[in-house]
Formats: C-alpha cells, sequence, structure tokens
C-alpha cells in the first residue's frame, strides 16, 4: 500500500509573497520596456498588447492595458505667408497600465504548490515515522547533486548519436566520469582531515576546504604540462607549481617534483 504524506516547508507564507512581489516588480518592468514609445496607429498598439498578454498569460496577475490616444498639432516653421498651409496634426498612441491585480485561482494555486510537497512512498507507519522517511528523502540532495551533471542541457544539447548501442556507450562512459569526479571529491576530503591544517591552494590562496569535484577540477586547470619527448614542464597561471603536486597527493597520486 502506498503511504502519502504531505510536508509543508519553513516559513512559507513569506516566500510566497516575497515572489509574487517579485513578479509584479518584473511586470511593471517589462511593461515600461515594450510600451516606452508610442505608436503610429491604434492597430499596431493594439497588436503589441495582444502580443504582451499572449507573453504573460500564465502570470499570477490579471493585467489591463489601455491605449491613449495622443494629438500633436505641428506648426510650420518660420514666417507665416500667404498660401501658408494648415497646421499638421499627428496622432500618436501611448500604451498604459490601467490595472495590475492579483488572479486569486492563479495565486491559490501557487501558493498550494509552493507551500508543500507530497513524499509517496511504499514504507508502512510501523517501520519508519514520518519525519524519518523526510529524512531520508533530504539524504538524497548528494545523489542529486551528483546526476545534476547528466541532466544539464548543455550535455544533452551537444550529442548526436541516434543508434541506441552508441547512446548507452556514451551513457555509460558518463557515469564512469561521474564515478570519477565522486571520487575525487571524497579522496581528496579525505587526505585533507588527514592534514593539520587545511592547504593554502585554493583560489586567492585560501584554505581548501570540503572542496567539490568541480573545484578540484578549476584548480587543475590552472596548471599545463608540456611534454617534449621524454622531459616535462608544469606551467601554473598562479605561479604556483607547487600546488599541483599538493593537488596530485590529495588525490593520493604520485608526482616528480619538477
Amino acid at each position: 500500500m502506498l503511504r502519502l504524506i504531505v510536508i509543508k516547508g519553513n516559513d512559507p507564507e513569506n516566500k510566497v509573497i516575497k515572489n509574487i512581489e517579485k513578479e509584479r516588480k518584473t511586470i511593471e518592468a517589462d511593461i515600461k520596456k515594450s510600451f516606452n514609445k508610442p505608436f503610429a496607429c491604434k492597430p499596431d498598439a493594439q497588436k503589441a498588447i495582444d502580443d504582451f498578454l499572449k507573453k504573460h498569460k500564465n502570470s499570477l496577475f490579471d493585467i489591463e492595458l489601455y491605449i491613449d490616444k495622443k494629438t500633436i498639432e505641428k506648426n510650420n516653421v518660420g514666417r507665416p505667408s500667404k498660401d501658408q498651409k494648415l497646421p499638421v496634426i499627428i496622432e500618436k498612441f501611448v500604451v498604459k497600465l490601467n490595472n495590475l491585480t492579483e488572479n486569486k485561482e492563479r495565486v491559490k494555486e501557487y501558493k498550494d504548490k509552493s507551500e508543500s510537497f507530497v513524499l509517496i512512498t511504499n514504507i508502512s507507519e510501523s517501520e519508519k515515522s514520518n519525519k524519518e522517511i523526510l529524512q531520508d528523502y533530504k539524504k538524497q540532495k548528494v545523489i542529486e547533486t551528483n546526476f545534476e551533471e547528466l541532466k544539464k542541457p548543455l550535455m544533452i544539447s551537444t550529442i548526436f548519436l541516434k543508434k541506441p548501442e552508441r547512446i548507452e556507450a556514451l551513457m555509460m562512459l558518463l557515469h564512469i566520469s561521474l564515478l570519477i569526479r565522486v571520487l575525487m571529491r571524497v579522496i581528496a576530503r579525505m587526505n585533507l582531515n588527514k592534514e593539520e591544517e587545511p592547504p593554502r591552494i585554493d583560489f586567492s590562496g585560501r584554505p581548501l576546504v570540503n572542496p567539490t569535484a568541480d573545484t578540484l577540477l578549476r584548480l587543475f586547470a590552472l596548471h599545463s604540462v608540456v611534454t617534449v619527448e621524454n622531459e616535462y614542464s608544469v606551467y601554473s597561471k598562479s605561479g604556483k607549481v607547487d600546488h599541483l603536486h599538493k593537488l596530485l597527493e590529495l588525490l593520493g597520486l604520485h608526482s616528480e617534483p619538477g
């Protein structure tokens, strides 16, 4: 039997209110940007309004805009003559905000979704309490953080494989690379705990404390190794070649000075 647990977040009401107010300001700024210049004719102004409302159709607010017609009389320049032409009448159409009110139905739906979430499990109440289920769920964050690398749009957008077997092979390589990232982080942190004090090899000479795989890779990227025949040279953007040796040491890898 499935068990549903409704979890309500900490201080959800204030967060929702802040987000609603943030959206209000975003819409007001977009109105100023979209309608900062008058339109030459009313149909153009109306089309701009329709496009704007379509863009914000899922907004938490009901947006009411109107068209204000401005008539300008443009007189001829210079002294009047006998056959002076009549002043030119120019019409301009300005879009203005009439009303911006919360859509009660959408706001209620947004609050219901934002203030709480549901956990579904097949573990009975006799085995684990609601609190224990929530704690187990929160522990998954570490796993999700690691797999986030594989879910990034940038990663997916660069894959051009069609054959299933090639996609499977690529996914295997990606999972192996993910495993290496995790091992880098775990091994580095274990060896850092053995140090009397954190080595100052982080960016700007800061102590390296609980580094992520991304941090380690960015630190490695500061160094280049140039090999010519049997000899190699190490170049460092930071000017600290010894930092590379320390990074390798933290990962349990052997490095030769040079």
